[in-house]
């Protein structure tokens, strides 16, 4: 496993870090039916069945773990307290749900669209999925730090999150134009992690790598759970790299300002 390295007010830090997807999780289920919010929707909001794509339970679709630990402490005493953690960039994202009339053929054109505004992610999102930005899934632990002529390396610690980018979209859908089934579903998120230092002050990114969906799935007529899912569905560049780039610690994140929208 490839170590990366960065120095942190004084201590030499290692991440030894992995990201495993989990493509066999990946299933559509049925979210039940309950009154939904849907901007642009007429009066904003209505009741309708839904559906979700994502993993199987709410399991994770991918995976991350880190092991981190100080190595040397070239300039002493380092910072007074030290955290580590996984921080999420959404890059790019395309989800369109595209709704033929009821009893149309497969394929008929389209009467109308569920998405969500790509345009809205900008050069990028912070995608933490906690209520404690901007780590991602509460993965932040403390690094034990060695006392002055303690011995090195100091012991690691582990860190571990993962993420299942799901989405809940209608099944069917009442319109002015008649009612609509679900017909086609297009789904692609491309995220950058990152293992990051926490010196009390700034955020020091050790080591990045980039994964994400590419689903695409067409219902069987009359079943909405029921149909065939393609594509690459979860993938990822197999790398990591400690030339870092594009951190954002701050700002609206994913899950908050990219909300489904009717058309």
């Amino acid at each position: 496993m490839t170590g990366f390295r960065t120095n942190v007010m004084g201590l030499e830090v290692l991440a030894l870090p992995r990201l495993v997807t989990r493509v066999e999780r990946l299933e559509v289920e049925d979210a039940g039916t309950a009154d939904e919010t849907l901007d642009g929707f007429p009066g904003g909001r209505g009741r309708w069945a839904s559906i979700c794509i994502g993993g199987r339970n709410r399991e994770k679709l991918c995976d991350f773990a880190a092991s981190v630990q100080v190595v040397a402490m070239p300039r002493p005493p380092g910072p007074p307290t030290l955290k580590v953690g996984f921080i999420q960039v959404l890059l790019r994202t395309h989800r369109v749900a595209k709704y033929r009339a009821t009893g149309a053929r497969p394929g008929a054109p389209p009467l109308c669209t569920v998405s969500r505004d790509a345009n809205r992610v900008g050069v990028g999102l912070l995608d933490c999925g906690t209520d404690a930005p901007p780590w991602f899934g509460a993965s932040v632990e403390d690094v034990p730090r060695p006392a002055l002529g303690g011995a090195l390396p100091a012991p690691p610690v582990s860190i571990n999150a993962g993420d299942n980018p799901r989405w809940t979209i209608p099944a069917a859908l009442p319109t002015q134009r008649g009612a609509a089934e679900l017909d086609a579903v297009e789904m692609r998120d491309h995220f950058r992690l990152f293992v990051v230092a926490f010196d009390g002050r700034a955020y020091h990114p050790i080591a990045q790598t980039e994964w994400g969906t590419d689903i695409r799935y067409v219902p069987t007529a009359g079943r909405p759970t029921a149909g065939a899912l393609s594509g690459r569905k979860v993938w990822s560049d197999g790398a990591w790299t400690g030339t870092c780039q594009g951190l954002i610690t701050t700002g609206s994140t994913a899950n908050k300002l990219l909300g489904n929208r009717f058309a």
